[in-house]
């Protein structure tokens, strides 16, 4: 039984269950397209991962089921550029449950998870 909603964050599943929210409902707004993108998940041996990029042109993409999201939570995002220099890559979003768009690093944003919904 949920007794209040401000249990989920402190959930164990909670990251994974926001995730999945968020990577269905971009799926979701991909099929409204005429021309729906092709979808990735990438992660390496090591564990870095990016996890949503579009075709053609690669926007890494990175979920966190949290209200501070810095420039440590680009990791995946930098081993994604790091390992495919070569590749066409925009630029890199942080979707989160905070309040603010603001740069996490020369080429990687912040995005509230309420600004992208719009």
């Amino acid at each position: 039984m949920i007794s209040k909603p401000t249990i989920f964050p402190s959930h164990p599943l909670w990251g994974a269950l926001f995730e999945t929210a968020v990577v269905m409902d971009i799926i979701k707004k991909c099929t409204e397209l005429t021309y729906p993108p092709a979808l990735y998940h990438w992660r390496t041996h090591a564990g870095a991962e990016v996890d949503l990029e579009l075709d053609n042109i690669y926007y890494p993409i990175e979920i966190k089921g949290t209200s501070r999201v810095s420039r440590k939570d680009t990791r995946g995002i930098t081993a994604f550029r790091d390992t495919y220099p070569s590749l066409h890559i925009g630029s890199g979003l942080v979707i989160y449950l905070g309040d603010n768009i603001y740069p996490l690093s020369k080429n990687d944003y912040a995005l509230p998870f309420n600004v992208y919904l719009k």
